[in-house]
């Protein structure tokens, strides 16, 4: 029987590969659901060529980046995958315009379940870009509270450097949107594809809390049947159903107030601070069943915004200062009835 020989640099050597193997095993792709359900800022670093997207060479193409974060079971990962501008606005006036990062690629079988999401960056950078930033994000996490129907955020400290060492790195506050199929999937929903579906032909109760919810943000720059900032998801298992509106993209509302923001021409507004109501009437059982959801979230919308740390105090003062006149006027049965009845749109 030959005698084999270990020596100290093998049994090293087979100690490090089983150690590896252990880890690599431990180690399991990133979990969307629970990305998306923690609420602490995750650290992530992007390495791309920033020229192309600084200086807008890139346009309608993608490019490669390596991406490092952690994944839900807290081993921090470095992946190649693909990103992509997107946006109408706030590409052409941002320094960083919003990016799509593409995940589902063969490089990067950690975060590869995250598929393909939107990331919003810091528009110009700096502290008061990332404060319009914060304020943003918080408005998803609010409508969070009123409906399941709604897209969740993940809010990163995001780092991007260049991968041709041209441009310095810089850190700035970002999120990530949840994709549309994971947000429908909820709810038992898949998104549909009917196109110029009219407002009142979608789920009233639903779209009642939309229109009153924008209507607290201060918010006008959407449409449902120009399909403009609002989703629509139908019901799995009956297709057949008429849609449910799901809300995105709130940088022009009064609530965040950024700098670019303009209302249409067309509405009797002048600033984006100035709120106007684009529902439809609604009885007032209705509206009373709707309002007392937000008296009821009331608190629980403070809190989002008192225990955000990143926002500086003015800032919190500003946001549930403009938030206080929207709960002031819903304790009115008058004013809610002049607002969202005698001061609606009409067919």
């Amino acid at each position: 029987m030959p005698i084999v020989k270990i020596t100290v640099k093998s049994a090293l050597l087979f100690g490090a590969f089983l150690v590896l193997g252990i880890v690599t095993w431990a180690q399991k792709p990133i979990d969307v659901k629970r990305f998306f359900e923690d609420d602490s800022v995750v650290t992530v670093a992007i390495e791309t060529d920033l020229g192309n997207i600084l200086n807008g060479r890139l346009k309608d193409g993608t490019q490669g980046a390596k991406i490092t974060m952690p994944t839900t079971d807290g081993a921090v990962v470095t992946e190649d995958i693909l990103l992509s501008l997107r946006g109408n606005m706030r590409r052409s006036i941002c320094t960083v315009p919003p990016i799509k990062l593409l995940f589902k690629q063969s490089t990067a079988p950690m975060l590869s379940p995250l598929k393909n999401l939107k990331l919003v960056n810091n528009c110009k950078g700096g502290l008061q870009n990332d404060q319009l930033l914060l304020k943003e994000y918080l408005v998803y996490k609010m409508y969070n509270l009123l409906t399941p129907m709604s897209f969740r955020v993940r809010l990163l400290h995001l780092t991007y450097s260049d991968s041709k060492g041209k441009k310095k790195p810089f850190t700035n506050y970002a999120f990530l949107i949840e994709d549309v199929d994971a947000m429908a999937k909820r709810s038992d929903c898949i998104e549909t594809n009917r196109r110029m579906v009219p407002t009142e032909a979608t789920q009233r109760a639903q779209t009642t809390l939309l229109m009153l919810f924008e209507y607290m943000i201060g918010n006008t720059d959407f449409s449902v049947p120009a399909n403009h900032n609002v989703r629509l998801i139908i019901p799995k298992a009956d297709t057949m159903q008429v849609p449910y509106t799901v809300p995105y993209d709130f940088d022009y509302s009064g609530l965040v107030n950024a700098p670019y923001a303009i209302p249409d021409p067309m509405l009797p507004i002048q600033t984006v601070t100035e709120r106007l109501y684009r529902g439809f009437a609604r009885s007032t059982e209705e509206l009373t069943e709707a309002t007392q959801l937000f008296k009821d979230k009331k608190e629980q919308i403070l809190a989002l915004i008192n225990d955000c740390a990143p926002l500086e105090a003015y800032t919190k003062r500003e946001v549930k200062n403009y938030l206080q006149e929207f709960f002031e006027l819903i304790e009115s049965e008058k004013r809610i009835a002049s607002t969202f009845i005698y001061g609606a749109r009409r067919e």
